[in-house]
């Protein structure tokens, strides 16, 4: 079942028919979900919520409704997740399930709500083995959650909510979720904000993700199809196939970029002699760009307000595994920060770094 947020409309995958929902009772569908045989539809700008007729959704009873009742709020999104029936409000969520009643099928679980809404339809997805969204309660600021049972887990960290919570608008926000790795893996993006964010649930690691002249990465919505995750293009109506062996982003290239933490101690003047990235070498391609890969150290020494001119060092060219990655007599400051750019389209590895370095005239 599909909707345009007005019009409703059935696929039916053995006969390839394609056609719109006529029934006089069918009220409009803002979202969709499905369960145990029923098409489950929220009404627009309303607390309702409606099914379909047994395995038919042309079919539709314009009595067969609930409302989620717990808070005033309207519902921003309908989902099911293990069986459980999430009605998302903006700032409230009740859980119901199947109980098989005779008038009607679902019914609100016994203790089933939380005064934690959805501050974006698009952003819930089945993520892990739960759902993830932009949650939202009646203090007002958004933060990003998934479900820990019937209660919303923050995943987000107070520095990244202060950047999300500065746009302008959240509304627009939609969330795409797979598996890298064994590392379950969530990406964030905020249209408006021309931003895109990606969080690893194994670390809880948190980065910015881009693709080349915006701001934002491209993928915008995606699907695990056939054991492979496909992504669509939000700006051209491409079809990507999400590949973690792939150094570019369709052609074009994917600057990688690590900022570290501050070092600096009581204030004192550091000296630092040498700094090393543990990374693979050796990864240069046969012949093109990165035939002799590139890292490209930048230095901050005013608390990461700006950064001195690039300092490159050899990756290795293909089969250089003895190279290393060093720079040394970097100079004094009381407060350092480094950054690591690769932009090369070469397999990347970065294992960790070490600084050597000195305080006073020690």
């Amino acid at each position: 079942m599909l909707t345009d947020g007005v019009l409703g409309y059935i696929y039916t995958f053995a006969t390839d028919a394609f056609v719109q929902i006529t029934d006089v009772d069918y009220p409009g569908a803002e979202t969709i979900t499905w369960q145990d045989g029923y098409f489950i539809i929220n009404k627009p700008n309303t607390s309702l919520f409606y099914v379909s007729d047994i395995n038919n959704g042309l079919a539709w009873d314009a009595l067969d409704f609930a409302s989620a009742e717990s808070n005033p709020d309207n519902l921003i999104s309908v989902w099911v997740d293990n069986s459980t029936l999430y009605l998302f409000g903006s700032v409230s969520t009740e859980f119901w399930t199947n109980s098989g009643g005779v008038d009607f099928p679902f019914s609100r679980i016994s203790g089933g709500s939380t005064e934690w809404g959805c501050a974006a339809k698009n952003s819930i997805c089945k993520y892990d083995n739960t759902l993830a969204f932009l949650a939202k309660n009646r203090m007002g600021e958004v933060i990003v959650a998934r479900m820990n049972g019937n209660l919303p887990q923050r995943i987000s960290n107070p520095e990244l909510e202060y950047i999300i919570n500065g746009y302008s608008s959240v509304a627009d926000c939609s969330t795409i979720a797979y598996m890298l790795g064994g590392h379950p893996m969530l990406q964030v993006n905020f249209p408006t904000a021309d931003a895109s964010w990606l969080y690893d649930g194994l670390s809880n690691c948190w980065s910015r993700v881009q693709s080349k002249d915006i701001g934002r990465h491209r993928a915008e919505m995606g699907v695990n199809y056939l054991d492979k995750i496909m992504v669509t293009d939000f700006e051209n109506g491409n079809l990507y196939r999400l590949n973690p062996d792939s150094v570019t982003d369709n052609g074009d290239e994917i600057a990688f970029e690590i900022t570290s933490r501050h070092i600096s101690q009581d204030d004192r003047r550091i000296t630092v002699d040498k700094v090393q990235l543990d990374m693979e070498t050796g990864v240069g391609v046969a012949s093109g760009q990165g035939d002799n890969p590139q890292v490209m150290l930048s230095i901050s020494k005013d608390g990461g307000h700006t950064y001195g001119t690039e300092q490159w060092s050899d990756m290795g060219a293909q089969g250089e595994f003895k190279q290393r990655a060093i720079w040394r007599r970097l100079g004094q400051s009381r407060d350092w920060v480094f950054r690591f750019r690769i932009t090369d389209p070469v397999k990347r590895v970065i294992l960790g770094a070490s600084v050597n370095y000195r305080t006073g005239g020690t």
